[in-house]
């Protein structure tokens, strides 16, 4: 047998109707794509099952998860055919994405401040506070001591590099439909698990969650410490199954087939959002509400249009009624004048103090940023700096003789301003820009199951100006990766050429 290896250059054509007919696609899914999948579903699971990500043992797994996911999509693949062998070389598409640089000037951002602080965190044992520090002004400052376990910059880099090194993997190792199919049904089914123990909670009236352990918080939903972080990631969730039942849907239409699992992912969405409800997250409760209003207008104008074939009226009708049903029934064994009680609770505690705490924290965080406009004052070192900040709302100050303290500015972008400046919001604005750049480029606007899937995360960007979700690593991560799949699946579809190394 010859083993002289000659080096050439193969691409994957594309058939007339878009996709790859032949190379790729006629071959078995790679076992190192499949090892890929498992790892980035994994990373996904583990952060959202592991208290949300909140815990630092499980941001370090899912960083570690990350790290591997991102060197397994690099690793180069052999295929080995009868006639023929090639290797599949994935590293250029990497030095391609504007994101892997984008979020590379970012980490460097983040570290340079991490080693040019400006304060220094001090404790006794009356409390804790920081001091000045000289340091070079002209380049990025943070605070320097701050504890890890509870937040710094090199935290908040593991955070951060996790949903990086996620994009990147899936951005580059993903090379079939079927890889972006089967981690959206992953991120699905467990999500799905996920709402239905936040609801078995609320059922059972239990304070412990998995029955066994008491959280900190009493708020707490499924296995997020926090009502309106559980809320957020839901909302993925439901969008998540929406988009693949009208995926599934408009694929029985095409193909003429009578049953499809699209009626099984819609029922999945609609009990995702039941859970979205009794998680008690105002915000969350309406921007779900409103996607669902939304996806089921676009479907029932998509539907009117389009001819004959597909699922029929009389069973499609069935199952709505059927869904009704349920939802009913669930509501209820779940003591729906409880929750309606509760809302109205909730809103009227709004419209008196919540709102204003919120509006005052933010506009504290701004005034933060406008100290050091260019660069912010720490990535991961807000709880710190802020309370020079904060003592100028006393509402937010304290409440009686108590001090009240500020993880979080409860809005995500005025945090970000407050800790890294016009710099950061340069880089976030870049990002936004070049994915909606790349939903143009590939037609997405023109797929409406594409358009449902992202969906979740516009929701979650909107929730993130009342709230912080992203400062949840699950979220956060999962944003990342519904996006960059979704992105990634389109362009699969478009049967977009691969160039791989080739020896025989």
């Amino acid at each position: 047998m010859d083993t002289t290896s000659a080096r050439a250059q193969l691409r994957v054509e594309s058939s007339a109707a878009g996709s790859p007919s032949a190379g790729l696609r006629s071959l078995p899914l790679h076992w190192q794509e499949k090892l890929l999948i498992g790892l980035v579903a994994g990373c996904l699971i583990t952060l959202a099952w592991g208290l949300g990500g909140m815990a630092y043992w499980v941001q370090c797994t899912g960083l570690a998860l990350a790290a591997a996911s991102f060197v397994a999509a690099l690793w180069p693949r052999t295929y080995f055919e009868p006639g023929r062998d090639f290797r599949l070389i994935l590293w250029p598409r990497l030095l391609r994405f504007p994101l892997f640089w984008i979020g590379l000037i970012y980490v460097a951002f983040v570290v340079v401040q991490a080693l040019n602080p400006a304060w220094r965190f001090m404790r006794s044992d009356q409390g804790w506070w920081i001091e000045p520090l000289e340091y070079a002004t002209w380049l990025p400052h943070g605070v320097e001591g701050t504890p890890l376990l509870k937040m710094n910059a090199w935290r908040a880099l593991t955070i951060h590099g996790t949903a990086w090194l996620l994009v990147c993997a899936i951005w580059v190792g993903f090379t079939r439909r079927k890889s972006a199919r089967v981690l959206l049904w992953t991120i699905g089914i467990s999500g799905v698990t996920l709402a239905l123990l936040g609801l078995l909670q609320r059922l059972t009236g239990s304070t412990k969650m998995f029955w066994a352990w008491r959280p900190p918080f009493e708020y707490y939903f499924g296995t997020f410490l926090y009502k309106n972080h559980a809320g957020a990631y839901l909302n993925l969730i439901v969008a998540t199954c929406a988009g693949l039942a009208w995926w599934h849907a408009e694929r029985a239409h095409r193909r003429l087939q009578k049953s499809h699992p699209g009626m099984l992912l819609l029922f999945l969405a609609l009990l995702t959002f039941a859970a979205v409800v009794f998680t008690f997250s105002r915000a969350a409760a309406a921007l779900g509400l409103g996607l669902l209003l939304i996806l089921a207008i676009g479907y029932a104008v998509r539907v009117s249009f389009r001819a004959r074939g597909g699922t029929p009226p009389l069973v499609t009708s069935l199952m709505a009624v059927f869904f009704v049903g349920f939802l009913g029934l669930a509501a209820y064994s779940l003591n729906i004048e409880k929750v309606v009680d509760r809302f109205g609770l909730l809103f009227e505690e709004e419209r008196t103090a919540a709102i204003e705490y919120r509006k005052q924290a933010a506009q504290a965080a701004i005034d933060m940023g406008k100290d050091s406009p260019w660069v912010g004052h720490g990535v991961g070192e807000f709880r710190y700096v802020f309370p020079r900040y904060q003592y100028q709302y006393p509402m937010i100050f304290t409440e009686g003789k108590r001090r009240l303290y500020w993880e979080f500015a409860h809005n995500d972008y005025a945090q970000l301003f407050a800790e890294a400046g016009w710099f950061g919001v340069v880089l976030a604005a870049a990002t936004l820009i070049y994915l909606l750049m790349a939903s143009v480029r590939q037609g997405v606007f023109s797929r409406p199951a594409k358009l449902a899937l992202l969906g979740g995360p516009l929701v979650v960007l909107l929730h993130a100006a009342m709230d912080f979700p992203f400062g949840n690593p699950a979220i956060l991560a999962t944003t990342a990766a519904l996006i960059v799949v979704t992105l990634r699946w389109t362009e699969l579809e478009h049967g977009k050429g691969l160039t791989v190394n080739a020896s025989r």
